[in-house]
């Protein structure tokens, strides 16, 4: 995956990012792990992945990002596990519409 495709957000916009993904985990909102891909495939709105991920789920990204659903990259897998209350994970996938407007008006200003 070319760097070009992923977009790092400025650390101020990563804590911003970070409480929206809190709301949305306590909505139930989230989707975790690399087989979500494959199973929300036109679903997805938004992927978030860490900055950790392994070069192998990076391919995978490419091959069931048929949608070419926007690919943001923040923290380490702990430490987003740890944001929002949940395991470290490497790979969020946001399927809800206003969850996902949010997170790409945010990334965009």
């Amino acid at each position: 995956m070319e760097t070009k495709e992923i977009k790092e957000v400025a650390e101020e916009t990563e804590e911003k990012l970070i409480r929206l993904l809190q709301f949305a985990q306590r909505a139930g909102k989230l989707k975790f792990g690399i087989s979500m891909l494959k199973t929300l495939n036109r679903k997805i709105k938004v992927i978030i992945i860490s900055k950790d991920i392994s070069e192998n789920n990076l391919k995978k990204i490419v091959k069931f990002n048929d949608s070419k659903s926007p690919v943001i990259q923040i923290r380490t897998m702990k430490s987003i596990g740890e944001s929002i209350g949940h395991e470290p994970v490497s790979v969020i996938v946001i399927t809800d519409t206003d969850f996902s407007n949010g997170i790409l008006k945010l990334i965009t200003h």
